[in-house]
């Protein structure tokens, strides 16, 4: 071999090796901090007032406590948070934001209360509503959106959506009611 087809063999393999270098750092610091999806869950709901009366309208004041859990061991920032309730498909309290907040720690539980109202809000489904009277109870859904990110070293993940929806069973009128309530992710 000659002493170009050498060097030109050298060249080759240094890039190579750079080319490597330079796709596994990123690959190995994205493995080592790949994070899990938060656990987000509403633990408490207070409700001051629930009537659903005719024609189909209902009433509501109640503060859902929400509870925000980190399983890294990331920086974990949460803005935008938005909450509403809902009763058979059709809102009924206004959305309410949540103060915006970062969990630093492993394992890190922040808990916060929403005070969500509705007057009048109309809902459909008569038969449903008749139903929900006769039983005193009605099944209501929580809905929990915003924006997270990850801490990474020294820098933040982009911004992930994230929608958490719980349902309850909740009785009419002034009650506190603890979970579980059925909670699903996406992220």
């Amino acid at each position: 071999m000659t002493l170009k087809a050498q060097s030109a063999l050298k060249k080759i393999i240094l890039f190579i090796q750079l080319f490597s270098i330079i796709i596994l750092i990123p690959l190995l610091v994205w493995l080592v901090n790949h994070p899990e999806k938060p656990e987000i869950s509403i633990t408490l709901a207070h409700v001051d007032r629930l009537n659903l009366t005719r024609p189909s309208t209902v009433d509501s004041s109640i503060h859902p406590t929400i509870r925000f859990y980190n399983p890294n061991y990331n920086t974990m920032y949460y803005e935008d948070i938005f909450v509403l309730a809902s009763y058979n498909g059709q809102n009924i309290s206004t959305e309410v934001q949540v103060p915006a907040f970062n969990q630093d720690y492993h394992e890190e539980t922040n808990n916060t209360c929403a005070h969500l109202v509705g007057n009048q809000q109309i809902v459909g489904n008569e038969s449903r509503i008749q139903s929900d009277l006769r039983a005193g109870k009605m099944e209501l859904s929580f809905v929990i959106s915003g924006k997270l990110r990850w801490g990474i070293i020294i820098s933040k993940s982009r911004v992930h959506m994230f929608t958490v929806n719980c349902v309850a069973i909740m009785p009419f009128g002034s009650s506190y009611v603890n979970g579980p309530f059925n909670c699903s992710t996406t992220l």
